[in-house]
């Protein structure tokens, strides 16, 4: 009994695992359509042009991915074709390798900058307020220990 427990748990364990392969290489005609920016120069995705207007160049490029998913392409080689024959423009987002990974890494990069500018600023300003403030020494001089006493003085006599 217990030998087929882990027999069956076993073939379930392998059933799942390669479903999930299986589903996480599966290309879908959106997904490609979101990677792509249309080429009529209106600055959409194909997606958002084929759906907000009747565009001949979002019609073509989705029946070239079409093709390529038909043809068994995964989501890189179908995007690599759209990249050799289009160049690097019709891609909605940039590489992240090469000179694009800039594209990337700068609005980071400054994000942490400018967050190290405002800390350094508000340092100087809690500088400047705390020297602003005088400063109590605490070696009194003779006048103020003869108005010290002279205070107490009174005020024991009005006690």
């Amino acid at each position: 009994m217990r030998s087929k427990t882990v027999f069956f748990l076993a073939i379930l364990a392998i059933v799942l695992a390669t479903t999930g392969a299986v589903a996480q290489n599966k290309v879908t005609l959106s997904d490609i359509k979101n990677s792509l920016i249309c080429q009529c120069e209106c600055g959409m995705t194909v997606e958002a042009c084929e759906g907000s207007m009747a565009c001949s160049v979002a019609s073509r490029l989705t029946e070239e991915a079409r093709n390529m998913i038909i043809a068994g392409q995964d989501k890189e080689q179908i995007l690599a074709a759209f990249v050799a024959k289009y160049g690097e423009k019709v891609l909605s987002a940039p590489t992240k390798k090469g000179f694009n990974l800039t594209a990337w890494i700068m609005p980071f990069l400054v994000l942490f900058l400018t967050a190290g500018v405002i800390v350094r600023v508000v340092q100087r300003w809690a500088a400047r307020e705390q020297q602003a403030v005088p400063k109590r020494t605490t070696a009194s001089s003779d006048a103020e220990l003869k108005y010290e006493k002279t205070l107490d003085d009174v005020l024991r006599q009005l006690d």
